[in-house]
Formats: C-alpha cells, sequence, structure tokens
C-alpha cells in the first residue's frame, strides 16, 4: 500500500485564469539586520481528518505543498489500505478544500504533480510474534546497505540506508509499533492488535532522487515499485558468514566477536562487554561526549545502538531464511468504525 507521501501541486493556467491566488496565512519572516523583512514563506497547515490523523499543506500563489499519509486519515490505520496515488491525492485535496472557504483546485485542475517523496509498504505474517521479533533480530539487523549495516531503532526495528535521498527500508514489527502509536480511534485498537501478531512491515521510502524520474502518477504502481526496489535489496541480506546458535554461546561472546569491535578503543570495547551483559549504566555514567563517542563508534561499526537494549542471542543466528510466500499480504479483519 501506499503509505507517507510528500508531493508539490502547481495549478494549471487555464485553473489560474478564473481563479484569484491562495489567500496567504500563517507566515514565517527573517528580519536583516537592518530590522527589514528580507525573506518570508508560509507555514505548514494542519487539515484534519474524520479519525483526527491530520495532513499538512503549504499554500503559496498557485502552488500547494502536501506532507502526511493520506491512507491513515482516510481510514484511521494504516495497517492496510487500497487506493491508486491518484486516489489518495484527489482525496486529500479535496479535504483541503472542505476546510477552507475559497475554492481549492481538483487533482485534474493541476498542470504539475510532483511527488518527492513515496512510502511503499508490504506485510508479512510469522507464525507467532516471537518469531517475528527473532527474524528480525537475525535478518534485519544483520542486513547491509550502500551506507553500512542496518541500523538499530530499539530490538524490534531496523533502517536499511538511512538517511539515503534515494531509498531507505525500514522493517519493524507492527504489534509493538500499534502500541506506541495507537489509532486516534481507540475503538480500533483490540482488533488490530489481535490481528498484527506476527506481523512484520517492510516500510520503503522512496526519496526525491528516485521520485523524481517515476513519470506521471497515474502509472506509479506501489506493487511495481516494490517488486523492483525490494528486489534490490533482498541480496543485501546478506553477505556475513554467521554460524548457528548454539546452547553454549553468550550473547557476550557474539557481541564481542562482531566484525569491527576488536578494531574499537579499548574503553569503547569495555563499554561494550558491559552493555552486552546488560549493565546499562556503565555506559549511561560515563561522561557525555565520551559515551556519544563509544555510541557513534561501536554504531558505525555495527549498526547497533549502545544507548538501547542489547538484542537477544537470536539476534546472530543464521540469517540464510527464505520466506514462505504464503505469508504476505495477510488479509485484513472487519473494524468496527466509529
Amino acid at each position: 500500500m501506499i503509505d507517507w507521501v510528500n508531493v508539490e501541486f502547481q495549478a494549471s493556467e487555464e485553473w489560474r485564469g478564473s481563479h484569484d491566488p491562495f489567500p496567504v496565512g500563517a507566515e514565517t519572516l527573517h528580519v536583516n539586520a537592518n530590522g527589514e523583512i528580507d525573506r518570508r514563506w508560509p507555514d505548514w497547515e494542519v487539515v484534519r481528518g474524520s479519525f483526527d490523523d491530520s495532513l499538512r499543506f503549504k499554500a503559496l500563489g498557485y502552488d500547494l505543498r502536501l506532507a502526511g499519509n493520506p491512507a491513515k486519515v482516510r481510514q484511521g490505520h494504516n495497517c492496510w489500505g487500497r487506493g491508486s496515488l491518484s486516489e489518495l491525492l484527489g482525496f486529500s485535496l479535496a479535504l483541503y478544500g472542505l476546510s477552507k472557504d475559497w475554492q481549492v483546485p481538483r487533482l485534474a485542475d493541476c498542470s504539475v504533480v510532483r511527488p518527492t517523496r513515496l512510502d511503499c509498504t508490504r506485510l508479512y505474517r510469522f507464525a507467532s510474534q516471537g518469531k517475528a521479533e527473532a527474524w528480525i533480530q537475525a535478518h534485519a539487523g544483520m542486513a547491509r546497505s550502500p551506507r553500512g549495516r542496518s541500523i538499530s531503532k530499539g530490538t524490534t526495528t531496523f533502517v536499511l540506508n538511512q538517511g539515503s535521498s534515494y531509498w531507505e527500508l525500514i522493517v519493524y514489527a507492527k504489534q509493538p509499533e500499534l502500541l506506541v502509536h495507537p489509532p486516534t480511534d481507540p475503538a480500533l485498537l483490540p482488533a488490530l492488535l489481535d490481528w498484527s501478531e506476527g506481523v512484520v512491515r517492510f516500510e520503503f521510502r522512496l526519496g526525491s532522487r528516485i521520485v523524481s524520474k517515476l513519470g506521471p502518477i497515474e502509472l506509479i504502481d506501489p506493487a511495481a515499485l516494490w517488486d523492483e526496489y525490494f528486489a534490490r535489496c533482498t541480496g543485501l541480506v546478506d553477505d556475513l558468514e554467521l554460524s548457528a546458535v548454539t546452547e553454549s554461546d553468550s550473547v557476550v561472546d557474539r557481541v564481542m566477536s562482531l566484525p569491527g569491535v576488536e578494531a574499537l578503543p579499548t574503553g569503547c570495547r569495555l563499554a561494550v562487554r558491559a552493555w552486552a551483559n546488560g549493565d546499562y549504566e556503565a555506559v549511561r555514567e560515563a561522561p557525555q561526549n565520551t559515551r556519544y563517542r563509544w555510541r557513534r563508534e561501536f554504531r558505525k561499526a555495527t549498526g547497533l545502538d549502545l544507548f538501547g537494549e542489547c538484542p537477544t542471542l537470536s539476534f546472530f543466528a543464521d540469517g540464510r531464511v527464505v520466506l514462505d510466500p504464503q505469508g504476505w499480504d495477510p488479509a485484513p479483519v472487519e473494524l468496527d468504525v466509529h
């Protein structure tokens, strides 16, 4: 499904000829040393949907910018969803128009529709929540991208290629994410939590370098984007020669034997050993500059976060497991929408 979008719209010449420019709303001003305003730009305006989720718009002249998750605003959650990019953008413009006492162009009235970010997502269901989280730690946790090893955002979320203007891939367990970011309608949460047990979400964030080359929005197919870009990433998981975990293994031994750890400075290695033993205070009690330096060096070497929890032993399991195709795209459930 299509998740978050950033899009720029420009009204057509024909529409401009019969409509006034968008009224100027709240602005941010820059004042120079002489006390004169030398720059001004419009602020983002929040437009809420029926589920209290929101989209952000910025209007200037005959140009509009959109940032948000139309699917979530439309249905109250982003666990699944239908609709082409054209449908979602048309819905977004219509919602913005309902909030105004002046006319907003329809999608067909825009001569330029330029996405600058597009998130495409897909779901996979494992047999249990435990197996889902173990797979994330053992596979996404060991994956590599052109920017190095994946970055840990806790024990059930990893990011590949973070910060790239081309693409990022976020892999995370859906159930813990729902507990942290529940739907705005509390009545939806119990059913979504039951449905999300064992579900892993793969979220591709396609940046401006890629999205700008995708052509007209009518031709943008999320399924085709997934096939193309996920195929590029499957080879990233991975070229590491990892042995299977045995009962005699310890987390400490596995952490200390990760590539790059041996080359870390002595103080950093001692902190890493304490962290792997569960002694998080040893890291927190170090001087601020020192612990941030340790964190940066350890993350660069391994992708793990010294300020987070140490992964469990399953993180270090052999990563070569082919996913059963039947696990993809779990069926949605009927929700009691209020």
